[in-house]
């Protein structure tokens, strides 16, 4: 029962802050006791891959005063057309819908949901799926983590194009997945395991078989294989493909250092690591077919090989590039070229 005015007049800052305790105030009793639908979704974009589309967006201006508990996702082969998908959780802004038909013509909306109900339609999009022509495939395997950025910096700054392959959204891909590339890159991040499940190990030998070229990243591959015990492996994939007949696990060495004259390594002298995550890298000792192509500086110690059988041809890292690329950018990029040369 007084002017405002007169405070705001007296001293501006408590008038500002009185007005901001109004404001706070009437927010919160309408939030909390008048809930309502969230608003719809905002900038909702696809984009199309190999059989797949990724779709993004952000969250409702207005999220009608209860917390967004899910987004409901719907997709249809016509615009207008669509139906109920698929839903997920209300911190998540992002889904790749995949096993999708190239050169089909694919529209989508997504609803925010919230105690009270769901929300009007965001923005309708479309994307059409297309086999990309690419010839290097990255199987993203480090169990939903994000270190698949520093084999994608690697590959970009070599002047590389390339699919990736989400094992935690997509499943491992099959032989006839692998097929259709030249070249493979696998990464088991920080996983130590079910890092190549037997079927997994099926299908990359498969792949092998029929002429496949491959890059394998793994610190733990061996550990997982070897219940975490030194000595020999007894391993068809491990011994024959990956040429490697013993290990010794968590050596956790901080450097390599390159051989001289071989086609991979003779050019990189000694690389220094910076793990992104907990560095176990491990020795290796390694059966006729494979040529050591790293060492461990302080023991001289295999670390990585190469194996050339005529039909295919494999790099194996017993630590994980990513401690390259997260170390010297502009080392992580020669290597990976250099990998990717031999192998093709």
């Amino acid at each position: 029962a007084f002017s405002f005015e007169a405070v705001e007049n007296q001293d501006s800052s408590t008038g500002a802050n009185l007005m901001k305790n109004i404001i706070n105030w009437l927010s919160q009793g309408s939030s909390n006791n008048n809930p309502t639908v969230p608003s719809a979704p905002l900038n909702l974009q696809a984009t199309a891959g190999n059989g797949y589309v990724k779709l993004t967006w952000e969250p409702p201006s207005n999220n009608g005063g209860s917390s967004i508990t899910n987004y409901k996702i719907y997709r249809g082969t016509s615009s207008g057309g669509e139906s109920y998908l698929t839903e997920v959780g209300g911190t998540t802004l992002s889904y790749e819908d995949s096993g999708l038909t190239n050169g089909q013509t694919y529209y989508y909306y997504v609803t925010a949901v919230n105690s009270v109900g769901e929300s009007a339609k965001s923005n309708e999009v479309s994307a059409t799926p297309q086999a990309s022509g690419n010839k290097i495939l990255l199987v993203d395997d480090d169990g939903g983590q994000n270190y698949e950025q520093y084999f994608e910096q690697a590959l970009n700054d070599a002047g590389y194009s390339y699919d990736v392959w989400d094992v935690s959204q997509k499943g491992s891909p099959s032989y006839s997945d692998l097929s259709s590339y030249e070249v493979v890159i696998w990464s088991t991040g920080s996983a130590y395991q079910n890092t190549l499940t037997s079927t997994d190990q099926s299908n990359l030998m498969q792949y092998l078989d029929n002429g496949g070229r491959l890059y394998l990243s793994s610190q733990d591959l061996l550990w997982d294989l070897s219940g975490g015990n030194d000595g020999v492996i007894s391993n068809t994939f491990v011994n024959n493909y990956l040429g490697v007949k013993s290990v010794t696990n968590d050596v956790s060495y901080s450097s390599v250092k390159g051989v001289g004259g071989d086609p991979i390594s003779g050019n990189l002298g000694t690389i220094s690591f910076n793990y992104p995550f907990h560095n176990y890298a491990d020795e290796i000792g390694l059966e006729s077919n494979a040529h050591g192509i790293f060492t461990n500086p302080s023991t001289g110690n295999v670390v990585a090989d190469r194996v050339d059988s005529g039909t295919y041809k494999v790099v194996f890292t017993a630590f994980s590039f990513e401690a390259v690329e997260y170390q010297d950018a502009n080392t992580g990029a020669l290597l990976m070229k250099n990998i990717i040369n031999w192998l093709s």
